[in-house]
């Protein structure tokens, strides 16, 4: 079935999921980490629950292949102190990445927020509605397959990320998309997973697919954070009822010259929540991660760095 997810895919329509969490922020301190750092090393904590290194880890040829796509070449012993304040970077982002999820998973459960089978199923059949399984699933396969076979050969370092594209998608889409999709897909991993999506079947719609549900949470963890913005914000209480009413006049009144007032107000609560977090950073090359939640005027054992 055709997965609406957020990952990358050349013809699939994505959904929404909640929060970009690949977020750049800027290094902090240090820009070297130690190679020998052992990955069960806690490197964080949120409200007690632990973040192993291991869950953070930037596989080495992952950076490699990074670097190659960044500079055009492969990394050399000149490299190593370029290498390590990418491993840094790279490695920061994803856990703040980590710390998000950690702390969405817990407003999930505090609101009891819950996506049965039958919701999914629904939902799946409504989005599909018309449309005919088999030829949707050989066209999934045949857009799918020239991109596994660039990521393979840039994975295996036949080919750099521009000849792979010349040679396999250049007709398909842009080459900026291309580099997104060869950062995102960098281990074997990754790539499994798109070689499964391509020989899926057509009763494989038959089953809830992971990426709808993701969705459905998504808008029932939306609705209650707008109930909860509301009861603090009487303008955006105004908005909802309007919404309701499907008065679109009164909703641009509230949103004037911002269109993103209803993203910013869900980023300010996640914020305040983060905010709220017990965030502890053991590891002191990645304390950027809790400088960048700038809890100002916050007891400072909310996030520190140790």
């Amino acid at each position: 079935m055709l997965i609406a997810s957020s990952r990358p895919t050349i013809r699939t329509k994505s959904l929404l999921l909640m929060l970009t969490l690949l977020l750049s922020i800027g290094l902090s301190g240090s820009e070297s980490l130690s190679k020998e750092l052992p990955l069960d090393t806690v490197v964080a904590t949120v409200d007690a629950q632990e973040i192993p290194y291991k869950r953070i880890h930037y596989r080495e040829d992952s950076l490699e292949l990074l670097f190659r796509l960044r500079h055009g070449h492969d990394p050399t012993a000149t490299d190593t102190k370029q290498l390590q304040a990418m491993r840094v970077q790279e490695e920061t982002k994803l856990l703040k990445s980590r710390v998000h999820s950690i702390i969405r998973d817990e407003v999930i459960n505090e609101f009891g927020i819950n996506v049965s089978n039958d919701e999914v199923m629904q939902a799946q059949q409504k989005l599909f509605a018309g449309v005919n399984r088999k030829e949707a699933v050989a066209q999934q396969k045949e857009n799918l397959e020239p991109l596994i076979q660039a990521l393979k050969a840039v994975s295996n370092k036949q080919m750099d990320s521009r000849a792979a594209y010349e040679t396999y998608l250049k007709s398909k889409l842009p080459y900026e998309q291309w580099l997104v999709h060869v950062q995102y897909y960098n281990t074997p991993q990754k790539i499994k997973m798109l070689e499964d999506l391509a020989n899926q079947k057509p009763e494989d719609w038959d089953k809830p697919d992971p990426g709808i549900k993701s969705t459905l949470v998504e808008d029932k963890l939306n609705h209650v954070i707008d109930l909860d913005i509301a009861k603090k914000d009487e303008k955006f209480q105004k908005y909802l009822v309007a919404k309701a009413a499907k008065d679109s006049k009164s909703m641009s009144e509230i949103e004037g010259d911002n269109p993103l007032y209803v993203e910013a107000k869900r980023q300010q609560w996640w914020n305040q929540r983060t905010c709220k977090a017990n965030i502890h950073v053991l590891v002191p090359e990645f304390q950027g991660v809790v400088k960048d939640f700038n809890c100002e005027g916050q007891d400072p054992s909310k996030a520190t760095s140790n």
